[in-house]
């Protein structure tokens, strides 16, 4: 709460008025001197946030305060003298409604109340500028408003005294969200239940750091510079050996080259005059012809600034590359205001030309003079003639003047002219290039994006390359500037995260071959350990995070696929005191690879508990407490993992495709609201799990929580659902360190813990049985789950709680083992199209492993820009639990064409095909075993397919797993008459 910045505004405003409280006699006046000013200055609402006597049954409400457009409070003016309390007593107190003390005011409480029913609008005050009066008009429990408390703040005062109260029950910040229904609930007697103290096993004063092996703090600088630099900058080579190239990275980089060189070559078609500025401007055609817009699209932390950094220096020819004058500008260091945006744009612009062209970062005279010799020259031979004729020294000095006052009166101006003579007189081609425009709201990206189009609307020449997000540019390309632009769009997917760790840990492998002589490359960075120790880390570096898909998926998911947060977990997990990395490089070494034991454990609580001896949710920047609540407004433990579960359902439902998945505050409140969740615990749900990135809002750094704002679920969101449902160490590790309202529950696992020694499998389990059980009791006291289909997911989640938790053994391997989690989550997953639907919005794949039919949203596909695919087309994609476990496309990699039936038909025999799962195997002659789809083989003409029957089959290779066979049919019998 911001109270204490409106501490002293609030002194100011009274002092102004103490002098003029006698005076104060009408409504009129104690609404513009006392109540007009206390809700604007001291209470944060601005005067677009009030309606001022709208008409309704009741008569005309006073105040109707609205907070983002929805009614929030209603203030019922009277003027002083006329709002009287029937008790002396000066201080700030607590009457019921009904009761004595407020009799006087009894008529303006029916007057609030009314006015609330005709708003629906629960919380209302009753004031005369020096009293205040808060209470909840609109009760649920079927009791009138008189008989309930309400605040009373009989004068100026119990205002000063009680201030941080007084901001809690009237401020826009507080009112927005609705921290009067907390004060409320205690004054009511609630808190004597639900407000009972919270308690954890894990103790915050037994916090601690722990201690580091000495070779993970000497393996530091080389984490900080394997791991820490993305884009490479200071280390060229790095970038070039790691930058992870995809099919559109590489189509990107040749269209590139060739606009580069096309633009090019019409600035060295110019006309050249070295004494002057060009006055001629280049024909309309060739400009609109010549520039080009270039959007790279990718998503959020996809390398897209790493991918530009890389083409100018690594992939660009030389000639071309030194034809460019490369302007690129940080929007991430200007503040996020799209009013803004052009001045501190043509700032940042002004600033890096002057650098790059000028010697001293500035020009000199004679530099504005070729910009402004129109102007010199129309004075010399207008106005300022006379002045010419007799004193050229003069007169050059009052055209200084002028040039000084044209920069900075005019620096738009200054830009495009000095943009023109870069072009012009330089022969180079201007290219701007916005980085971070993914940290900016899409109001401020496309303001950014308006002023390069203004500014290459008077350049004759110009590359325009804005690396935007995937969803913003879809935001664009329909409701913002580029629905009439032109240009050329390139989509970058993200890479998955094993290819990037394998490049980096490739290229430390390299470098650290004794062979090879690399061992000045880590002298010159500062590393003074063994190549031998560099190499056995590498090593087992790689068997962790590159051969075990399960540890290098969940750092991925976990950052939400940004590559460079992604690096930074891997260091950090690879330092963390669980992990033992000295442990594993000293059995490398004694061993060899295959003695490096993968020990999920180990990992999971280094990726948990960081550097700390207990998981601290403060301290930890990727995993949350999903069993959290709070203390204030109490509900289910389970509340979050709910919210979750409706906006994962939410996100496969074809019904979302018009949203875009995203689903609005207010559809979520009625949700919840039909399962007796409290309206205040499901915003504050909602609030957490938005600031710690499991949800996001459809507008981007929009926190504000209103009932038109959508959200869906992230990728860290759906990690977190799939940890609580099946990772052991995840759920025991929450079990220690949510506050939770059962002293019986946190004493019994405060003793198993406690009890001395290593903890075996067992009692983990039953940690994990305890706390899970606590948190399904709580959900039946705080939450009723309807019959109707509508809640199936909610009714699924408890009951995969309770059969992984509770009801069943949970052996710790199959909880945390990759293969058990590979099952039901996999990355890269190339998987064929059964059936797709682009009117319904939805389809299904072919599982290549399983045969098992994968949900698919239209929705994955348009915010990748790929065309909704055929029938046969191979979908490279992440596969994850979906309705009621079910496997469900979550994001799309690539999208590869139906495989012609080319080749040649070979011999082979049915191995098995299992009809009701829809696949099976024929092994070739060769001895290896091709795939068979449900599609395929109800396409075919074959009829037996049992164990050995003749077939003849065409077949490619299908990725790592085999082969997969494209054509099916019966043995050719040939009838031979003799």
């Amino acid at each position: 709460m911001d109270v204490d910045a409106f501490e002293a505004p609030l002194e100011k405003l009274l002092k102004d008025v103490s002098g003029r409280l006698e005076t104060i006699e009408t409504e009129a006046d104690a609404r513009f001197q006392l109540i007009d000013r206390l809700l604007i200055e001291a209470l944060g609402w601005g005067h677009e946030d009030f309606r001022m006597e709208p008409h309704n049954a009741s008569g005309y409400t006073d105040y109707l305060v609205q907070y983002r457009g929805t009614p929030a409070l209603v203030v019922e003016a009277k003027r002083i003298g006329k709002l009287s309390i029937d008790t002396a007593d000066p201080k700030l107190a607590k009457y019921k409604i009904g009761g004595p003390a407020l009799k006087s005011a009894a008529e303006g409480f029916t007057q609030a109340a009314s006015y609330c029913l005709e708003h629906g609008v629960e919380f209302a005050a009753l004031t005369s500028g020096t009293v205040w009066i808060a209470f909840m008009a609109l009760r649920a429990s079927g009791k009138s408003f008189r008989e309930y408390k309400a605040f009373v703040f009989p004068n100026i005062a119990s205002i000063q005294s009680n201030f941080a109260t007084f901001y809690d029950l009237f401020s826009k910040e507080g009112v927005s969200q609705k921290i009067y229904r907390t004060h409320f609930a205690k004054l009511d007697g609630v808190s004597a239940k639900r407000f009972e103290p919270m308690l954890s096993v894990n103790k915050p004063n037994n916090l601690r750091l722990l201690a580091k092996s000495d070779l993970a703090r000497e393996l530091e600088p080389v984490l900080s510079s394997f791991f820490g630099d993305l884009s490479g900058v200071n280390d060229p080579e790095l970038r070039r050996q790691c930058f992870v190239e995809t099919r559109e990275s590489r189509t990107a980089d040749v269209t590139l080259q060739k606009m580069i060189g096309t633009i090019s070559s019409g600035i060295t078609a110019l006309p050249t005059d070295t004494g002057r500025q060009i006055v001629e401007r280049i024909n309309a055609v060739m400009d609109t012809r010549r520039s080009e817009n270039i959007l790279i699209a990718g998503g959020e932390g996809a390398g897209k600034t790493t991918f530009i950094t890389r083409f100018f220096e690594d992939v660009l020819e030389k000639p071309l590359r030194e034809a460019c004058l490369v302007i690129r500008i940080d929007l991430a260091l200007m503040l996020d205001d799209p009013a803004l945006a052009p001045p501190n744009v043509t700032a940042a612009v002004k600033a890096e030309i002057e650098r790059q062209l000028y010697a001293g970062g500035y020009p000199q005279y004679d530099d504005l003079l070729g910009l402004y010799f129109d102007e010199y020259q129309r004075q010399s031979d207008g106005e300022f003639r006379p002045l010419y004729e007799r004193d050229k020294g003069a007169f050059k000095e009052k055209f200084g003047e002028f040039l000084h006052a044209a920069v900075r009166s005019d620096p738009f101006s200054y830009v495009a002219r000095s943009l023109e003579s870069v072009v012009k007189s330089r022969k180079l081609l201007p290219v701007f290039v916005f980085d971070n425009a993914d940290s900016r709201s899409v109001a401020f990206q496309e303001a950014v994006f308006e002023w390069s189009q203004t500014v290459k609307r008077q350049v004759p020449l110009c590359l325009v390359m804005l690396p935007v997000s995937d969803r913003t540019i879809w935001r664009m390309s329909r409701e913002g500037p580029l629905r009439t632009s032109d240009g050329r769009i390139f989509y970058l997917p993200t890479p998955s995260t094993k290819e990037v760790l394998e490049k980096r840990i490739r290229y430390l492998i390299e470098n650290s071959a004794p062979q090879k002589g690399h061992a000045k490359y880590f002298l010159e960075k500062g590393i003074g350990l063994k190549l031998a120790d560099i190499n056995a880390f590498a090593a087992c570096i790689e068997e962790l995070f590159i051969n075990e898909d399960f540890i290098s998926r969940r750092i991925g998911w976990l950052t939400n696929h940004n590559l460079l947060r992604t690096l930074e977990l891997t260091r950090d997990t690879i330092t963390s005191p669980y992990l033992s990395i000295d442990e594993l490089v000293a059995s490398y070494l004694q061993h060899g690879r295959n003695s490096v034991p993968i020990k999920h454990r180990k990992f999971l609580q280094a990726l948990i508990g960081g550097d700390y001896n207990q998981f601290d949710g403060t301290k930890h920047g990727y995993i949350r407490d999903v069993f959290e609540t709070s203390a204030d407004f109490p509900s289910s433990p389970l509340l979050t993992l709910s919210l979750l579960r409706l906006l994962i359902d939410k996100a496969g439902d074809q019904a979302s495709n018009s949203s875009l998945g995203y689903v609005t505050y207010e559809h979520i409140q009625s949700y919840f609201g039909a399962m007796s969740a409290d309206d205040d615990a499901v915003r504050d749900a909602l609030a957490r799990a938005l600031a710690n990135g499991l949800i996001e809002p459809f507008e981007k750094g929009d926190l504000e929580i209103a009932n038109e704002q959508r959200f869906a679920v992230t990728s860290p969101g759906r990690m977190h659902y799939e940890m609580a449902l099946r990772d052991a160490v995840y759920v025991s590790e929450m079990a220690f360190a949510t506050p939770i309202r059962s002293e019986a529950a946190v004493d019994q696992m405060r003793a198993i813990k406690n009890g001395g020694g290593a903890m075996r499998a067992d009692q983990w389990r039953e940690i994990c049985k305890i706390f899970i059980d606590y948190c399904i009791g709580e959900d039946r006291a705080f939450l009723v789950l309807p019959g109707d289909p509508m809640f199936g997911g909610q009714q699924q989640l408890r009951a995969d709680l309770a059969a992984q938790w509770v009801e069943q053994a949970m052996p710790v391997k199959g909880a945390t083992n990759s293969t058990a989690l590979d099952a039901v989550s996999r990355d890269q997953v190339r998987a064929t199209v059964k059936w797709i639907d682009a009117a319904k919005g939805y389809g299904f794949l072919i599982d290549p492993e399983s045969g098992e039919d994968v949900f698919v949203s239209t929705r994955l596909f348009r915010e990748r820009m790929f065309d909704v695919p055929t029938q046969g087309s191979v979908v490279v994609c992440d596969v994850a639990p979906g309705k009621e476990g079910k496997p469900q496309a979550v994001a799309i990699s690539s999208v590869e064409p139906e495989p012609e039936e080319g080749g040649k038909y070979v011999s082979a025999r049915i191995k098995f095909y299992n009809w009701g799962s829809g696949f099976g195997f024929a092994t070739l002659d060769s001895g290896d075993d091709a795939y068979l789809s449900r599609r395929l083989v109800e396409a075919s003409d074959v009829q037996n397919l049992s164990e050995g029957a003749p077939v003849e089959v065409i077949v490619q290779p299908n990725s790592n797993r085999g082969m997969l066979a494209t054509a099916l049919r019966p043995v050719q019998i040939v009838s031979v008459i003799i």
